[in-house]
């Protein structure tokens, strides 16, 4: 029953069934696949194993980039021997409808993914793949279905303009290390190795310590010594690589060489690198590799066994099809990382006499390894438990959660560690992947014995070597028998320990269907309500006996409808509401909700909701840290304080407080204000300064934030005007007569930056003079500045003073001007002489000038005698008169001539402070003879007929003297 096909690649189903592809006897790629199923005792080479098939694919194909999902399903990208040549098409197959259907892939821009494409799944079930003609690498997410599905890999997240991969992808094998790295030796013209890091998406070094032990595992080329003259033949392969249990990575060269890397504790470190042994003598000896006569592993697989060992395949070197090099025939040889050692198998495969690169090896959950030897159309199996070892029970996976009472066509979970093995376990050179890092659910039935490897599914993960708990699924075929079972998880043909379980045809079934997942987010006041939508997907009524909270925030609930207990028949389903009221804000809760059922195998369904009590909050801005600056009185000025709701709840402003009464807040109609989530509001504060200085004020701001009230700190300040007061010399009016006045400016100058008032001005002296009392009050701009006119109008001579007050707003107090001025009195000087000298006889006139030479008018008050004398008599006397500065007035005084000399004072009296009397002597004298002469002569002419008696006169004159 198998059928005649020429079987190469092989993969390992969750269901525990092999999927072997045909190449086709052209070896130019084949379309169909077939199925080989293990019999009812679980074994792969017995006549009770099954074969279906065939499964096309729309493209024939052969070397291209493979593996299995996380769902299970099966995936090819490329082809190197394909339709088209070196094809980009991808194509998936779904082993539950043995259909295959195309793979999603841009095109043209992640066309550089083709070919004999690298790839490998990385621990998160994406996929890494590289192209065959450049450095670049591509990361496909199946899980994704967006357009966001494919991304370039290795640009740090598309951070860098080029890829940090160095060298071509081309004939690469890619091994996934317990760190989740991706580590390589590429085939360059000086090949190196390197790693690619997921969590950075960058390619880094990995040979830096010692790249000749790398260099040294890629054949670059061999010389044909057949010919004349030897040509020169380009190869460039690699062998395959495996990670040993121990965590070291064994790496078989091309060249016959081999090396073991041991990964650093940080995945961003490179690792080091030791020597292995090499393979073992070339037989033939007729092509000698450029490392030694030693055998080679160009395109070769390699399989870890459950023992520990590394079972792969080499070959001599040796000239094919007139200018290829490869390795033949295929020899199975085996690697003990314990001793370090390299041994061939006693027994080899029956169809080994092919080239090392038709042979795949596939590891079976039996611990048995298929191999294919595609030229030979033979399938041949490795069953002997001495070469396949036993493994260490730390290698074991240990089951740590299971369902043990499973219905028939449903699915359950199962948890664990180690469910995905230590390894890959299975690889080939460059251009065939089939790792079988994932878990296989093989169930035993107690009572027949019979093996069934139920179908998985769901990975949680493919992580190697993983101390954590990973998960699948498990789904239980409706061909199973009920009954008793044990259950083992295989990863790598290693089995756990069994765990007892029980398949049932008939039972009820719970599932849960839970709204938003039973997140409810935020809530920000009152109940919240969300949905559990409760199944029965049983064969059996299933009985509902509560639906409570558990434990947790006693904020959570369950509404009393529906009443139970309830049941719900096969199919059908009930709708339980959860609420949530949460008492406390910004903190996340959650609770248990039990379901308690007659499920037989989940009777107790906890579910978990949780959800957060929202808060709004409050945040505030406002510019300058608050300060208005300097506003001036009667003026005021604005600040809008920003109130930000950062919180995931409508903030609620309650009140908002401003003091002092200077630092005025909005009027609001009523409250509350309310801001959205992520929304803000502006709030208006005033600033009217009522005194001068620096003032402080708070806001408060009330809400319904948990820390309120918030407190917002104001300031602004008040500057006082400044009067400066400036007048010429010192205020001093100098001289000003009486009955005169001068005026003098006061400027007035604001030397602040506010308005300045002037409301009065008053004088401390009546001989200063301020302006009209209408005038005020006046205002001086800042910076300006009012020339105001101050009169002396003096009212009594001598020296005067005042103060001149400015009464204004100033608040250093009331300005005082010091005035001065002097009132000069007029100054008295006589011109001409008082002396008469000699008169001989009659009359004789002198003038006296009596001036003022002072600035200012002079009173002279009279000019006469100090007592009468005949003699002497004053003529034309102008006075009292006023004499104007620099004028003059005369006064003829007049001398009659008498015998004996005479003499009198002239008085002359003013108001001169300095001489207000003064007195001339007035001098004149007649000789005796003379005077009488002259007398009776006077007489004779005036009494005609008279003597002149001269003694007589001359006695008469002597007695009034």
């Amino acid at each position: 029953g198998v059928p005649n096909f020429v079987a190469d690649t092989m993969l390992l189903m969750t269901d525990g069934s092999v999927l072997v592809h045909d190449a086709t006897a052209s070896l130019l790629g084949g379309v169909n696949w077939y199925r080989l199923t293990p019999d009812s005792n679980g074994k792969y080479e017995t006549a009770g194993a099954t074969w279906t098939g065939p499964f096309p694919m729309a493209n024939a194909r052969q070397f291209w980039a493979s593996g299995v999902l996380k769902d299970g399903r099966v995936f090819i990208i490329g082809g190197e021997k394909s339709t088209p040549g070196n094809t980009p098409l991808a194509e998936i197959f779904d082993p539950q409808t043995n259909s295959w259907s195309p793979l999603p892939k841009p095109s043209p821009q992640f066309d550089f993914i083709q070919g004999d494409a690298c790839g490998c799944i990385l621990s998160d079930g994406r996929v890494l793949l590289g192209a065959i003609f450049s450095n670049r690498t591509a990361i496909w997410n199946p899980a994704d279905h967006t357009s966001n599905a494919w991304q370039e890999a290795g640009k740090a997240f598309n951070t860098l303009g080029s890829t940090t991969k160095q060298g071509v992808c081309d004939e690469e094998t890619w091994s996934l290390l317990p760190d989740g790295t991706v580590l390589t030796v590429d085939i360059s013209a000086t090949p190196t190795a390197e790693k690619y890091d997921p969590a950075t998406d960058t390619w880094i070094p990995a040979d830096q310590a010692v790249p000749t032990l790398t260099r040294g595992l890629a054949l670059q080329s061999l010389t044909n010594s057949t010919v004349s003259p030897p040509v020169t033949i380009n190869i460039g392969e690699i062998g395959p690589a495996i990670l040993l249990p121990d965590g070291r990575l064994f790496f078989i060269g091309a060249t016959g060489h081999t090396a073991l890397y041991t990964p650093p504790p940080s995945p961003a470190l490179p690792g080091s690198w030791t020597a292995g042994p090499d393979l073992l003598a070339d037989t033939t000896g007729t092509f000698n590799s450029p490392n030694g006569n030693i055998q080679t592993a160009i395109d070769a697989p390699a399989v870890l066994l459950p023992g520990g060992k590394v079972l792969f395949a080499c070959g001599n070197t040796a000239l094919q099809f007139g200018n290829q090099f490869w390795s033949t025939p295929t020899l199975i040889h085996s690697f003990d990382p314990a001793t370090n050692a390299i041994t061939k198998l006693a027994s080899q495969p029956p169809s080994n006499g092919v080239d090392t690169w038709q042979a795949r090896f596939l590891l079976l959950p039996t611990g048995q390894v298929l191999l294919t030897t595609e030229q030979s159309q033979t399938i041949s199996i490795l069953t002997d438990a001495a070469i396949i070892g036993t493994p260490k029970p730390a290698w074991k996976p240990v089951i740590t959660s299971f369902t043990p009472i499973m219905a028939l066509s449903h699915h359950y979970k199962l948890s664990g560690k180690l469910i995905n093995g230590l390894s890959q376990a299975c690889c080939y050179g460059d251009d065939s992947q089939m790792g079988t890092n994932y878990p296989l659910a093989k169930f035993t039935n107690k009572t027949t014995n019979a093996v069934s490897y139920f179908r998985t599914f769901d990975f949680s993960s493919f992580a190697v070597a993983s101390p954590k708990t990973h998960d699948a699924l498990v789904e239980i075929p409706s061909s199973a028998a009920p009954g008793d079972y044990t259950l083992q998880v295989v990863a790598n043909g290693i089995a756990s320990d069994p765990v007892s379980v029980q398949v049932v045809p008939l039972a009820p079934a719970i599932a849960v269907n839970l709204q938003d997942n039973l997140d409810f987010a935020t809530v920000c006041m009152g109940t919240a309500w969300l949905t559990m939508e409760v199944f029965n997907v049983g064969g059996a009524d299933l009985i509902i006996n509560s639906v409570s909270r558990l434990s947790g925030s006693a904020d959570f609930g369950v509404l009393h409808n529906p009443v139970t207990p309830l049941t719900i028949a096969p199919g059908d389903h009930v709708d339980f509401t959860i609420t949530f009221n949460p008492a406390t804000s910004g903190v996340t809760e959650s609770a248990v909700i039990r379901i308690d059922s007659n499920d037989p195998v989940t009777s107790d369904f906890d579910v978990t909701a949780k959800g957060t009590g929202g808060t709004a909050k409050l945040e505030t801005v406002i510019v300058d840290h608050g300060n208005f600056g300097d506003v001036c009185l009667g003026s005021f000025a604005d600040i809008e304080i920003t109130l930000n709701n950062r919180g995931t709840c409508p903030l609620s402003i309650l009140h908002i407080a401003v003091a002092p009464v200077e630092f005025e807040s909005p009027s609001v109609h009523s409250y509350p204000l309310l801001v959205a989530a992520g929304a803000s509001l502006d709030i208006p504060i005033r600033f009217r300064p009522t005194t001068f200085g620096a003032k402080a004020g708070v806001v408060t701001v009330v809400s319904n934030d948990p820390t309120s009230p918030k407190i917002i700190h104001v300031s602004g300040n008040a500057p006082a005007p400044r009067l400066v007061t400036l007048i010429a010399d010192s205020g001093s009016f100098g001289d000003v007569c009486l009955n005169a006045f001068s005026d003098q400016p006061l400027t007035l100058s604001n030397a602040g930056v506010c308005p300045l008032t002037v409301t009065n001005m008053t004088s401390s002296s009546a001989q200063f003079l301020t302006p009209s009392v209408n005038m005020f009050p006046f205002t001086i701009a800042p910076g300006s500045a009012l020339e105001i006119p101050i009169r002396f109008q003096p009212t009594a001579h001598g020296a005067h003073s005042g103060i001149i007050t400015i009464f204004s707003d100033d608040p250093r107090g009331n300005s005082a001007v010091t005035v001065s001025g002097q009132v000069p009195w007029g100054k008295l000087a006589v011109s001409g002489s008082t002396y008469f000298g000699e008169v001989d006889c009659g009359i004789a006139q002198k003038t006296v000038s009596i001036c003022n030479v002072g600035d200012c008018a002079l009173n002279v008050s009279s000019v006469a005698f100090s007592r009468k004398r005949r003699q002497f008599k004053l003529i034309n006397n102008p006075f009292p008169a006023k004499l104007h500065p620099g004028s003059c007035l005369g006064v003829v005084i007049q001398y009659r001539a008498s015998c004996d000399p005479e003499c009198c004072e002239l008085v002359i009296k003013s108001d001169d402070p300095h001489q207000p009397i003064k007195v001339l002597d007035v001098v004149a004298f007649t000789r005796c003879e003379k005077k009488c002469e002259c007398r009776c002569e006077k007489r004779k002419s005036d009494c005609e007929e008279r003597e002149c008696d001269c003694d007589e006169e001359d006695g008469h004159e002597e007695h009034h003297s």
